[in-house]
């Protein structure tokens, strides 16, 4: 259902606009996003399930490593993170979660998953810079965008 405005209110009963939904007038088109080149490079794509958001993250050979969720508000705690044991993908997750909901004021769901075969320690954190970047760059087309749909 659309307000005059264009905006969609969550309308349980309708079938067609609270699915899957690629970009559009309530869903900014943000992604894929490679940030990086090489080893280091990171790659970000959004997709979207009505208007929360899904965040996923991989680089060198893709995985799931951890997963992050941001409830879609103002939040005091932490974001809620599930680590996979053995993967150190989890802060990472977190914080791009945080970044790209607070830009957003939506649910955002992150899924990390980077592996480099014997990365250095510079390469690491060429890989988490990039990662930053990426969902920062994201977040602001948010931030651009935030406020034009609230009730």
């Amino acid at each position: 259902m659309r307000e005059p405005g264009g905006c969609i209110l969550m309308d349980h009963d309708s079938k067609s606009e609270d699915t899957d939904r690629e970009a559009g007038p309530d869903n900014p088109p943000a992604g894929p996003l490679n940030v990086g080149s090489g080893r280091t490079r990171v790659n970000l794509e959004l997709k979207y399930q009505g208007l929360d958001i899904l965040l996923l993250v991989t680089g060198g050979k893709a995985h799931i490593g951890a997963v992050a969720v941001w409830n879609g508000q103002e939040q005091e705690g932490p974001v809620v993170v599930t680590e996979l044991p053995g993967h150190r993908e989890g802060p990472l997750a977190g914080e791009c979660a945080e970044i790209l909901g607070r830009a957003s004021g939506r649910v955002v769901v992150t899924v990390v998953g980077i592996h480099q075969d014997h990365a250095t320690r510079e390469e690491i954190a060429a890989i988490v810079a990039n990662a930053r970047k990426g969902a920062s760059e994201l977040a602001m087309v948010f931030e651009r965008t935030k406020g034009t749909c609230d009730d």
